[in-house]
């Protein structure tokens, strides 16, 4: 199991050296076996000193009650690179406290959560850009977002956005048309474009154009909505 080609197991002594470690866990912090031949390898030189917290808590956990809850943290490499893992940290039986960890290289995970991210920051700023902005419905029609220009335009949240509070605030004219359209956009997985008013917190009503298309699975399945809500007071006044 030490050579486990899937998980890096290392073993420390008390101090913080690592005694024993395999290829695995070597190649994850960037050190070979000469390294570790050569002794003085310890966990504090390859940890980034933000998270020697986050070890010393395991550690403390570990004596106290014999386990710890498995964490994440970085290493910090030789060259500088940092490399996310998981740990999950148990003491050795035997005489002299020792320390296992057992290592899973997460860094594609954490990667990938980065750029999902900077992703939504970057489309929520183009949405915010837009007055009253962009809106997401789930596949049965519940609205899961609604940018924050158009929330407090019509002065509501986003769970009572999400539990059709946005119903609450059509012109009584354009309320029954909008529900019942948007029921059956949902039901036919067609595409939305609609005219409404809205009653804003300033006590006017805000002519908006709503428009959004689903979004589907490779299977054809929609998983979603996506669309715009476009401010045209100033084209129905023209």
């Amino acid at each position: 199991f030490i050579d486990s080609n899937v998980v890096g197991i290392v073993i420390a002594s008390a101090g913080g050296e690592v005694i024993e470690a395999n290829d695995y866990y070597l190649r994850l912090i960037g050190l070979t076996r000469e390294n570790l031949a050569q002794g003085g390898v310890d966990w504090r030189a390859i940890t980034p000193p933000e998270w020697i917290p986050a070890d010393e808590n395991a550690i403390r956990e570990l004596r106290e009650h014999g386990t710890c809850t498995p964490y994440e943290k970085e290493y910090l490499r030789p060259d500088g690179t940092r490399v996310w893992v998981l740990l999950a940290d148990a003491i050795m039986p035997g005489p002299g406290e020792q320390i296992a960890a057992f290592v899973i290289d997460i860094s594609d995970r954490k990667h990938a959560e980065a750029e999902l991210r900077e992703s939504e920051r970057r489309y929520r700023a183009i949405g915010e850009s837009i007055d009253y902005g962009v809106w997401v419905c789930a596949a049965d029609g519940r609205n899961t977002y609604a940018s924050e220009s158009f929330l407090k335009m019509v002065g509501i949240t986003q769970e009572q956005c999400s539990d059709f509070g946005w119903g609450n605030v059509l012109h009584p004219d354009d309320a029954d048309r909008t529900v019942a359209a948007w029921q059956e956009c949902v039901r036919t997985g067609g595409t939305w474009d609609i005219e409404h008013r809205f009653r804003g917190v300033d006590g006017e009503w805000h002519a908006v154009l709503a428009r959004g298309v689903p979004v589907r699975d490779d299977m054809g399945q929609v998983v979603c909505w996506a669309g715009i809500n476009l401010d045209i007071s100033n084209l129905k006044q023209a």
